[in-house]
């Protein structure tokens, strides 16, 4: 997880932050245009189980990022880590069925809310 080290290396870990050198133009991702997602990832390995990403932030309205996994022989990704908005360097330490994964960073932000669905379970 981010703020430490596996114990395998003594560097410090770095924090979520925002690089500088964005794009001259954002777009917004609230359209659902292609325009507003991050682009460019890339990914540097720290240690032996850690991975730094970084991307450009092309969304000039998201709330923040979601970056997601899908290890080798999972049906679908999902999410190891939610960002605040304009961040575009995270690193990860891994976990051992991530040794062979791939990654992917999205943009959201929050919508109108939804339905309220309730369900009582148990016993009367």
């Amino acid at each position: 997880m981010p703020g430490g080290s596996a114990g395998n290396d003594d560097k410090d870990w770095p924090a979520p932050a925002t690089l500088p050198g964005g794009p001259a133009v954002t777009h917004s991702v609230r359209d659902g245009t292609p325009a507003g997602a991050p682009s460019g990832l890339k990914a540097k390995v720290l240690q032996s189980n850690g991975i730094q990403f970084t991307w450009t932030d092309n969304a000039s309205d998201e709330e923040g990022y979601l970056v997601e996994d899908k290890p080798a022989g999972a049906a679908d990704y999902k999410v190891v880590a939610v960002l605040d908005k304009d961040i575009n360097s995270f690193a990860l330490i891994t976990l051992p069925d991530e040794d062979k994964a791939s990654y992917r960073v999205r943009a959201f932000y929050y919508g109108p809310s939804s339905n309220v669905v309730t369900r009582k379970t148990g016993g009367q």
